[in-house]
């Protein structure tokens, strides 16, 4: 499935699953690995990202045994490392949780054919060279960080509020904030495009999307996490702060916490009073640079 072919450097170019012969014949084609099992924003911008740093298209090898090369990028996903593949470059990837000693030697037979240039944050990077004595440059940073280099939002009008909801949390915060003017409840699993421009088109961003966060800090639009203690993601907290990891000054408490059930409009408005920007504490330049042309 192609979600849109490459017509201009701003255009999409994913290609959604292929062959090895494919990968091996087709010079124009960089592989890549990403979730593909539900449609989400976070699991298309690395890919993405790739595509217009290289002008190339991305194919999914996801499915596709024994690829020479492949790049992992954005997302939580370096426990879907593969068994049996050849060459991997981990690029700004993470952890969704710390390590389990059950998961612990698993992983581990998995690095053989590893090659980490950068992973997403300090966290990961402690709990992979701790944990599975695996060596990781000190390269940090969520490569969607770096999207500003790559695509300039289209000017709309804005909005006060911006609500950014993981994808198992939009239809009910869409259905409760549907009729207030000054929230744009956005759904995720759009082409990425119009969710970074409605992001930065809002004075604030409110988000329970790890993702919504890293958009709107890259593109200076102050921000909160929205956790939900009845309606938790896979790995809770871990890949949020993992991110806070690469920013100075921000403490695991920059969260506003609610249930899912009874938030109302007043608690979407108290978390509006304590959006912040960060400075990063990494260089984006390293990051950006540690990738080359596979």
């Amino acid at each position: 499935m192609i979600l849109k072919k490459a017509s201009s450097r701003n255009s999409i170019s994913i290609v959604d699953g292929g062959s090895k012969e494919i990968i091996k014949s087709n010079h124009s084609i960089v592989p890549c690995y990403w979730w593909d099992t539900s449609l989400n924003f976070g699991d298309w911008i690395g890919p993405w990202i790739i595509s217009l740093k290289f002008g190339k298209n991305a194919i999914n090898t996801k499915n596709i045994k024994s690829v020479s090369n492949t790049i992992f990028s954005v997302g939580s996903i370096i426990h879907h490392l593969p068994n049996e593949s050849g060459q991997i470059t981990v690029w700004g990837s993470g952890l969704i949780k710390p390590i389990s000693w059950r998961k612990r030697w698993s992983l581990k037979k998995k690095m053989k054919d590893v090659e980490f240039i950068a992973v997403r944050g300090r966290l990961t990077y402690q709990e992979i060279t701790s944990k599975l004595k695996t060596k990781v440059p000190e390269v940090f940073g969520d490569p969607a960080l770096l999207l500003p280099k790559y695509y300039q939002p289209t000017k709309k009008q804005a909005t006060k509020i911006v609500l950014c909801p993981h994808y198992s949390h939009y239809d009910e915060l869409k259905n409760k904030f549907l009729d207030y003017e000054d929230i744009n409840v956005i759904d995720l699993k759009r082409d990425p495009r119009k969710v970074i421009d409605d992001i930065t088109n809002a004075e604030i961003c409110i988000s329970s999307s790890l993702h919504g966060l890293i958009i709107a800090q890259t593109y200076g639009i102050p921000w909160i996490w929205l956790r939900f203690k009845d309606n938790r993601l896979s790995g809770d907290s871990f890949k949020f702060h993992d991110f806070y990891s690469t920013l100075k000054n921000c403490s695991h408490d920059h969260v506003s916490e609610h249930s899912i059930k009874a938030i109302n409009y007043d608690d979407i408005l108290a978390a509006a009073n304590s959006v912040k920007l960060f400075e990063l504490s990494i260089d984006l330049q390293l990051l950006d640079s540690a990738l080359k042309e596979i």
